[in-house]
């Protein structure tokens, strides 16, 4: 039994201790009997990495929709697109399929680097709790759809609503502009 009651403790930094941040690389089937727990800087969202199709300049918070080609993705463009894959993200809690290379290596300052996404890849978030680039106002429980400006998403408009094209739902409000709203991807 280790510090705390817990039977394992790994990771850093831990009092003044200097080693990975990463504390457990297994390859294999894990079985967990009881709850799993994830905290820290990463979004609270799993996601997934998608090769981006060329020319498009994608940031976390921008909504990516299917792309012209095969398994790619694109910035949305239009409003109330039906095609939304989900909204980029820096990090995530859980990362599916994760292309070679992407754990980090060596780095500078702390000792390790943050993972990168491959060139051409984007980590996308496929449900969670999510920054989504937004325009206009939003309240709290506004359902979003993707707007006319690229990678943004905007309030459902009830009047102009087509099936298909809701991705979320606001947790957090902006009152005009544009701005990062917290909110939950849910993709149907």
């Amino acid at each position: 039994m280790s510090q705390k009651g817990y039977s394992l403790v790994a990771g850093a930094p831990f009092r003044d201790l200097k080693a990975s941040p990463y504390a457990i690389l297994m390859q294999g089937l894990m079985h967990a009997q009881g709850s799993v727990v994830f905290s820290g800087p990463a979004e609270p969202c799993m996601a997934a990495f998608f090769p981006a199709e060329s020319g498009d300049v994608l940031s976390p918070g921008d909504v990516v929709v299917a792309g012209t080609k095969p398994g790619t993705v694109r910035k949305s463009k239009s409003a109330q697109e039906s095609s939304v894959i989900g909204v980029v993200v820096k990090h995530a809690s859980i990362v599916l399929e994760a292309p070679e290379g992407y754990l980090p290596g060596a780095g500078p300052a702390e000792g390790f680097a943050d993972p990168v996404a491959p060139a051409g890849m984007v980590l996308v978030a496929l449900s969670g709790i999510v920054k989504i680039r937004s325009q206009g106002s939003v309240k709290p429980g506004d359902l979003l759809v993707t707007s006319g400006q690229p990678g943004k998403a905007e309030k459902m408009n009830a009047d102009r609503y087509k099936p298909g094209t809701v991705f979320g739902r606001a947790l957090d409000e902006l009152q005009k502009g544009e701005g990062l709203v917290r909110s939950i991807l849910s993709l149907a």
